[in-house]
């Protein structure tokens, strides 16, 4: 079974938060509100509904692409039966942009052993999935007892007049699900004939009954007002979005629940980075340097045993009669056969005329194909981690050509970090006359179309110097992390000229693989100092050397800019102690964490004097009367949504096949964990299930009717037990006047340049820090008390380094365990003395709030058991005693 990347799972523990609180709050709106407040986002007020869909569950979970969408909406559906509808049957009408992705998503969920259908076969066992043609074959008893995918285009809906589409149309084909209904209100009626009144047996009318849920991919393709009254047609009771690129405009923006970054895929081995860019004056030199590129990433995947076959993608250009120049797909095979000496079994071309990859599989290792000829676009959905080589012979203007192109070699084979560096990133060669332009272009797509942010474009798109033109002096290097800038030096440079310039580095950088010298520019440079390093190093009297190094110089000065400051002098990582503690069985040293703390608080289900296994009428009833939330068959009769069940014929039907250890069982799997063995777990819930029964006199019947629910309500009792277990157990150490010798405090963990893919998202202004670690100092706003700490902080003379921690949408930020979750201080700072600095700031509002005072309680713990390594500060503007910041960090830097 596919395992989730961590951006994955925090997405899906979102949507699993927002479901479970709309279905709590019973309002969809306010839910969404509260999910961004608790995770530090309270101004996301806005919330848009379309006309005609009411008060329902609608959000976007944004994705940058590479990221897996169609993975994380199949997983997905789970969380919505088990988090909402609480129902064993789902219907889901689950809308694609275009018929292309169509095949391409019905055949991965349809297909076995696919991890997309092994998701659904996993939570469902035997799903159906069919296009809108093949759900005639679906039975009135599939819909009522199953999952029920429909896969179809969201063109295929719209339409200003319904009368133009068969979906709206009578069909005798439907006949038999709307046969034992009756009453359902919202029905189209027929106009004609004998069955004027009558319900239209349509699609649409019957997706009104089922009231489905719509996964929308690509969803920025529907915001339109006829999508929006497309969807309201259809009567869903949610709708989830999945894109990289959601619409954020006032008028007509997605709900957006959750944002992954490109710097999280990265960080997973997800896509390749940095985006390596080449510009090159001449088309015939471009494609040379594609094909030598991919030679040399071939070379490297051999001498690494690497199983991967680099491919190069060419966009050449469309036929014109009138101009014999252009270089059509034809033209530029021949070139590639006859001038790079290229194997013609090696060349593959898609374009709309010839179909070469059609039907082929590049994975296979006796595949011999390494060049793909296209023009426009590769087939919609086309897909191959291979793609690493992206050449383009035209100018990129289009977004959407680049787009197209661009997103085909950003996907990392088999999700693994490949063993050679090269072969990590992604390239691009482009014949263009302005590169400043290419490289605008380029960042543009990857923010505009592909979901990255824009300082991730800025910072993960690289100028190569890795295969530079041959003395053209119009590729130079930018370094990965965007802190400097290699270029060529044409003529001697007296590098003391610069020396004044406070800020700005300029050092000899060995030299280019033509001889030609290179000069590494880094720090704050000025435009006037930009115009003097160009024309001394082109040495051409401002011809083309020149103007290219001032260009690109600009760029670098521009970038600086976006990054706001000069990166400090210091270490490329620094450790910081965490917690230990020793096994009670092996004896060897593993992290303390919460479950730690369970296992020290004792949390034994067996002893009913501390965990009793009863659910009281206000934590678990059976409603007296509810709606029908999915489809049943009970004596070939359809129940709707707006009817009751009859539970004595429900409960007649499963009687026989369910019965009270079934529904421990069931349970038992549902609530396995691994603080409580199975045997404790499941006479655990057997006495519960007794209780519910014997005591409480609630009917077995009921309890398997509404298991889902159930499981819910007993998922919150033993959270909340495992909760007491921990506060236990860390109350235990807390309440010690000296240590018991349980803990160690170990500097297991680094904040590190190389390793870290710090947030590059949500910056701080232009302020000057000058101490902190990383680049970017991310998630602090200017002007508040958060970004006042950090000034001080960075105006310490004890302080050597610091950095903004970052929670928790990354595993490379600092934690401490408390009873609850992980606790992730606001700041972590490195001394002159090598102790570590700790400091946690806290608003007067939250600093009387439990959960609160717990966190403080840890962090006091930790430097404690540090014994003097480590020391903690929980902030505040002003003490109890009236200090200021300053004095508080000031008084914690003298205790020894």
């Amino acid at each position: 079974m596919f395992e989730p990347k961590i951006f994955q799972t925090k997405a899906l523990e979102s949507l699993k938060d927002y479901l479970e609180r709309a279905k709590r709050l019973g309002d969809p709106k306010t839910a969404f509100i509260e999910s961004w407040s608790e995770r530090g986002r309270p101004s996301v007020t806005r919330w848009h509904l379309a006309p005609g869909l009411g008060n329902i569950p609608y959000v976007c979970i944004r994705i940058p692409t590479g990221g897996g969408k169609t993975w994380l909406a199949a997983r997905s559906l789970r969380i919505v039966r088990d988090s909402y509808t609480h129902t064993q049957s789902l219907h889901v009408l689950w809308l694609v942009p275009s018929q292309a992705i169509l095949e391409q998503t019905l055949s991965a969920l349809s297909t076995a052993g696919h991890p997309y259908r092994e998701e659904l076969v996993e939570a469902w066992s035997r799903p159906l999935v069919v296009t809108r043609e093949g759900l005639e074959a679906v039975s009135p008893q599939d819909f009522a007892s199953r999952l029920v995918v429909v896969v179809a285009t969201i063109q295929s809906f719209k339409a200003e007049d319904t009368g133009t589409r068969t979906i709206y149309a009578h069909s005798e084909r439907w006949e038999r699900h709307f046969a034992a209904l009756s009453g359902i209100e919202g029905l189209e009626l027929s106009k004609e004939g004998s069955n004027r009144g009558k319900p239209i047996h349509s699609f649409v009318n019957l997706c009104r009954v089922f009231k489905p849920l719509i996964i929308i991919d690509e969803a920025h393709n529907a915001r339109s007002k006829l999508s929006f009254d497309t969807l309201a047609r259809l009567s869903p009771f949610g709708i989830l979005e999945y894109t990289a690129t959601p619409d954020t405009s006032t008028a007509s923006g997605s709900n957006v629940l959750h944002e992954a970054t490109a710097s999280e895929l990265k960080a997973e081995k997800m896509i390749k980075l940095p985006i390596v860019l080449a510009q090159h004056s001449s088309w015939a030199t471009t494609v040379a340097e594609a094909v030598r590129t991919r030679n040399a990433l071939e070379e490297a995947a051999k001498a690494m045993g690497d199983l991967v076959r680099p491919i190069t993608l060419y966009q050449a250009q469309a036929k014109d009669k009138n101009d014999p120049t252009v270089i059509t797909a034809d033209k530029l095979r021949d070139h590639l056969i006859q001038n790079e000496g290229i194997d013609p079994t090696h060349i593959a071309v898609a374009t709309g005329d010839e179909r070469g990859i059609e039907g082929v599989n590049l994975y296979d290792p006796t595949c011999p194909i390494r060049h793909i000829i296209t023009i426009q676009a590769l087939k919609e959905g086309w897909d191959c981690s291979f793609a690493y080589v992206f050449c383009s012979i035209q100018e990129l203007k289009s977004p959407r050509a680049i787009e197209q192109l661009l997103g085909r070699v950003l996907r990392m084979p088999y999700a693994q970090e490949r063993p050679s560096v090269l072969l990590n990133k992604a390239y691009a060669h482009v014949s263009s006359r302005d590169f400043a332009e290419t490289a605008s272009a380029l960042k543009d797509c990857l923010v505009d179309k592909m979901g990255f942010e824009r300082i991730e474009a800025e910072v993960w798109t690289e100028v190569a110097d890795f295969f530079p033109d041959e003395g053209s002096g119009t590729i130079v290097g930018l370094a990965p992390d965007g802190q400097s800038i290699s270029i060529p030096a044409y003529a001697p440079l007296d590098f003391w000229l610069f020396a004044p310039e406070p800020g700005l580095l300029v050092e000899s950088a060995g030299t280019r693989a033509d001889g030609v010298p290179l000069v590494r520019v880094s720090g704050s440079i000025t435009e006037a100092t930009i115009t003097k390093l160009a024309e001394t190093l082109g040495a051409d009297s401002g011809g083309e050397r020149t103007r290219a190094i001032a260009r690109n110089l600009a760029n670098y000065r521009l970038l600086q800019a976006t990054m706001h400051r000069v990166p400090p002098a210091g270490p490329d990582a620094f450790k910081v102690g965490s917690l230990f503690a020793h096994d009670e069985v092996s004896g060897e040293l593993i992290p303390v964490d919460e479950g730690w703390f369970v296992n020290r608080g004792r949390l034994d289900l067996s002893d009913a004097s501390r965990f009793s296994a009863r659910l009281t009428p206000e934590e678990f009833s059976i409603p007296v009367e509810r709606k029908v939330t999915e489809l049943d068959v009970v004596a070939d009769k359809v129940i709707t949504r707006n009817t009751r069940y009859d539970r004595e014929l429900f409960t007649a039907e499963v009687s026989s096949e369910f019965y009270l250890n079934s529904l421990v069982f069931w349970l038992d799997r549902r609530l396995a964990r691994s603080d409580v063995s199975q045997l404790v777990l499941q006479d655990f819930l057997s006495r519960l299930i007794h209780h519910l029964t014997d005591e409480r006199k609630l009917f077995l019947g009921d309890l398997i009717l509404h298991k889902y629910l159930l499981e819910e309500k007993i998922r919150l009792k033993l959270d909340a037990y495992r909760l007491k277990a921990a506060s236990s157990g860390l109350e235990s150490l807390l309440d010690l006047p000296e240590l018991d010798g349980s803990l160690e405090w170990e500097a297991d963990f680094s904040f590190s340049k190389d390793r870290c893919p710090y947030p590059q998202a949500e910056s701080a202004s232009s302020y000057g820090f000058s101490k902190h670690f990383f680049p970017v100092v991310d998630n602090l706003r200017r002007n508040g008390e958060e970004f006042d700490c950090a000034k001080e902080i960075d105006a310490l003379d004890e302080v050597e380094t610091w950095v903004r921690n970052v929670p928790p949408r990354h595993q490379w930020c600092f934690r401490l365990p408390t009873s609850r979750d992980d606790f992730y201080p606001d700041f972590v700072a490195k001394l002159k003395d090598g102790r570590i600095l700790v400091i946690e700031y806290k608003g007067a509002h939250l600093a009387s709030d439990p959960a609160e005072r717990e966190k403080r309680r840890v962090g006091e713990l930790w430097a404690r058991v540090s014994k003097g390594k480590g020391l903690f500060v929980w902030a505040m503007k002003r003490d109890d005693t009236g200090r200021g910041v300053r004095q508080q960090l000031n008084t914690a830097l003298i205790r020894k």
